[in-house]
């Protein structure tokens, strides 16, 4: 898994060039992508975050840190992100980064909520609305 995270980092910044709020959305649509295609995936990940009281302070290496490292040192990269602490853009990228895994994991409980219909227009919409969360962000 950490190596696909990796992955999409890196296809991400190739793709948009050197415009790092670019590469920052294309990324975040990535990653949006895959949470979708590799649902178990997306879902062995969020069980890994949540359910990791117990072995978290025993964890020798967190494959997450790698990712979230390079996607905050994209987002510094922004116009908006440069005046931010590491710690900052951090919570910002882990807020759009959780986001987007809870949707995915969330699909069935959504769809039984508001419906099918409901749903579906929620995840067409959602890429201009992650396009949206960065520009305020980082832009």
């Amino acid at each position: 898994m950490a190596e696909s995270m990796e992955a999409v980092v890196e296809r991400a910044a190739a793709a948009a060039g050197a415009d790092p709020l670019a590469q920052l959305e294309g990324l975040f649509l990535r990653v949006l992508g895959n949470v979708h295609e590799h649902y178990e995936d997306t879902q062995l990940l969020m069980r890994e975050v949540l359910d990791n009281r117990p072995r978290a302070g025993e964890a020798h290496h967190w494959y997450l840190t790698d990712f979230l490292n390079a996607i905050v040192a994209i987002a510094r990269r922004t116009p908006g992100g440069a005046r931010l602490t590491q710690a900052e853009a951090l919570t910002r990228v882990y807020a759009i980064f959780g986001a987007l895994n809870y949707f995915a994991v969330s699909k069935p409980t959504l769809e039984q909520m508001f419906g099918d219909f409901t749903y579906e227009r929620i995840r067409k919409t959602l890429p201009a609305e992650v396009r949206r969360q960065v520009r305020a962000a980082f832009g």
